[in-house]
């Protein structure tokens, strides 16, 4: 039986909690541009919705960054999971619908 090693439990615990935070980040970032982009699609005869693609773009950015952190943290519980003996976080490609 190995040693139980408090660091990597420690250090598993800090990164779970970050990425469900950064998960609940990038969730709430996706749902904003897929409601401000489902808002354009509106067909009312002699009606344009104006975008504004500086915002739009300044979010897709910070959608860009969440997401690299994310995938960082994971990789890093991922590294440090098998000696705290927790199981590793699996990353999934999204369901097409």
């Amino acid at each position: 039986m190995m040693p139980t090693n408090y660091e990597a439990i420690g250090r598993c615990q800090v990164l779970s909690e970050q990425v469900e935070a950064l998960k609940k980040e990038r969730s709430d970032i996706c749902q904003r541009l897929s409601s401000h982009l489902a808002s354009l699609g509106g067909s009312l005869p002699g009606v344009v919705y104006q975008l504004d693609t500086e915002a739009t773009f300044a979010e897709w950015k910070e959608l860009e960054r969440i997401n690299r952190d994310l995938m960082i943290a994971v990789k890093d519980f991922n590294q440090w999971a098998p000696q705290a003996d927790k199981r590793a976080i699996s990353i999934h490609e999204p369901h097409q619908q």
